[in-house]
């Protein structure tokens, strides 16, 4: 069973409500093609309630975490604290996109922040966002990637 660590905070159901309905569709539609890409089934669990000794009793193959579009400053260290134990652990292969690769990697100590700046057509700097998909070059095999090319 593959594991779907939701990283959205209910802070955007509030700040933008639209937006969060969305999310919450567009999580049950990564959910189903995790499974037909897997064949494997998929539990979706909030961030703040995910942790070592779940993964452990529900015999978890992988781990994926979605993104985020809430600013970190609104989770705490004890929300993100079972996350960040099974990043630790590295029991599991883990995935995390966007935002949930950014918590693994500030996890290990490496710093995150924006891409960086570009110019503004007035002059001014704006910054360089990140949306979409760009490619992945695979290493090595895993049941999750079968049926991926190398690139």
């Amino acid at each position: 069973m593959l594991i779907y660590v939701d990283l959205e905070h209910r802070w955007l159901e509030t700040d933008d409500s639209d937006l969060w309905q969305q999310t919450l569709q567009n999580r049950l539609r990564e959910k189903y093609r995790f499974e037909a890409m897997t064949g494997q089934p998929c539990l979706i669990v909030r961030y703040d309630q995910v942790h070592p000794a779940l993964l452990d009793s529900l015999n978890i193959t992988a781990v994926l975490v979605s993104g985020n579009h809430t600013p970190f400053e609104h989770y705490s260290v004890g929300d993100l604290a079972g996350l960040r134990g099974i990043f630790h652990r590295a029991r599991w292969p883990t995935i995390g996109f966007c935002g949930g690769l950014q918590v693994m990697a500030s996890t290990y100590g490496a710093p995150i922040g924006p891409i960086g700046q570009q110019p503004a057509t007035d002059g001014s700097a704006v910054r360089i966002e990140e949306n979409g998909f760009l490619p992945i070059t695979v290493h090595s095999g895993h049941p999750l990637l079968s049926g991926l090319t190398e690139q």
